[in-house]
């Protein structure tokens, strides 16, 4: 999938390629949770009148700093209807890795050229028996939105 910050570069990968690069190659065993799949997952301005109609700052805060994030995906992905949960998602994966399902292979980041910051299989390990990442190709997207969408309505009131 393209990135979103470049052509092929995500976010976080691209504020610092050569540290990712140098997690990926460390061999410690890591689940990647690429937009390609962290873009089914998606709030729209529905899942949050509630929140704005709970009447607690709380609620209200949150449901207005999801409005403008909402806003930012209109304009630059307006196919998915709302905003990705990138870093929830991440985080429920690390919490709970059922909620994908992966295919284990190593990793590494493309670190010159058009696409610094790309996270891609490295073709050189592409044999090796034993797998540094696991990286997620699907989601239980209705399981995941369902639990975060309980947990921040317990939280926000």
């Amino acid at each position: 999938m393209p990135g979103n910050v470049s052509a092929g570069a995500e976010a976080n990968m691209a504020s610092d390629p050569e540290a990712a690069d140098a997690v990926l190659r460390s061999g410690r065993k890591l689940t990647m949770v690429g937009l390609d799949v962290t873009h089914r997952v998606v709030l729209t301005r529905r899942d949050i009148a509630g929140w704005t109609g709970s009447g607690t700052m709380a609620g209200c805060a949150f449901a207005s700093m999801v409005e403008h994030y909402i806003g930012s995906y209109e304009m630059n992905a307006p196919y998915l209807g709302g905003c990705a949960l990138h870093d929830p998602l991440a985080v429920a994966v690390a919490i709970d890795p059922t909620l994908v399902g992966a295919l284990g292979c190593n990793l590494r980041v493309d670190l010159l050229g058009e696409y610094r910051g790309r996270t891609i299989c490295d073709e050189h390990r592409l044999s090796d028996p034993d797998k540094s990442a696991l990286v997620a190709l699907t989601v239980d997207a209705p399981r995941f939105l369902a639990e975060f969408k309980a947990r921040m309505a317990r939280i926000l009131g």
